[in-house]
């Protein structure tokens, strides 16, 4: 009996999305990579690059999701974490 899911395959190469502005933070910009529509908001996943310098850094917050992963291509940054 085949295994049913409730995810979707999602494949996004280099040329199919674009970076661009407006998303929660103004200094960086945001690439989909169509994560979220193939599992239905269960993940997140987009890459994301500096725009501008942050001049007071991102602010305490927090990101409501079953799974989240950071993947850095260049440069650095500081997590903070609460258990």
């Amino acid at each position: 009996m085949p295994h049913t899911t409730a995810t979707e395959f999602s494949h996004v190469k280099p040329g199919d999305t674009e970076f661009v502005s407006g998303g929660l933070r103004d200094f960086f910009l945001y690439r989909d990579l169509g994560i979220a529509k193939a599992t239905h908001g269960k993940v997140i996943a987009h890459l994301v690059k500096a725009n501008l310098p942050p001049e007071a850094g991102t602010g305490w917050h927090r990101h409501e999701a079953d799974f989240q992963i950071v993947y850095m291509l260049k440069g650095w940054a500081r997590f903070m974490y609460e258990d």
